[in-house]
């Protein structure tokens, strides 16, 4: 089974991704139509995945918004991808619990299905 490539990224709200390229709305929308950049609704706003690296957005960020924005932009993709990353963890520490549960179910299982074996 072939491993497939994972591209680093961040997601960020639509009106930061139109500042970040600096593109019109009508652009963004056809670069998402035909597939160059992945999109997301969520709770009814936008966000758009930008990739680690892909042309240095953090660069072009800082040098298209000037000095002033610069902190807090990047605070704002720091903190989008924090809470990507909790939402993850707490999926994966639900989906931990689940199949520790499971475990103890089947043992219980296994050593029952054991007892009465030893017993016949």
């Amino acid at each position: 089974m072939a491993m497939e490539e994972i591209e680093a990224g961040y997601w960020v709200p639509l009106a930061e991704y139109l500042e970040l390229k600096q593109i019109s709305s009508s652009t963004a929308r056809r670069r998402i139509k035909a597939g160059q950049d992945k999109a997301q609704l969520r709770k009814g706003k936008y966000y758009i995945y930008v990739l680690w690296g892909s042309s240095h957005a953090a660069e072009d960020a800082a040098s298209s918004l000037g000095q002033a924005k610069r902190p807090s932009m990047a605070a704002a993709l720091l903190v989008q991808q924090v809470d990507d990353l909790r939402q993850q963890v707490r999926s994966l520490k639900q989906e931990n619990a689940d199949l520790k549960m499971l475990v103890q179910a089947y043992e219980a299982k296994l050593a029952t299905a054991a007892s009465s074996v030893k017993q016949v």
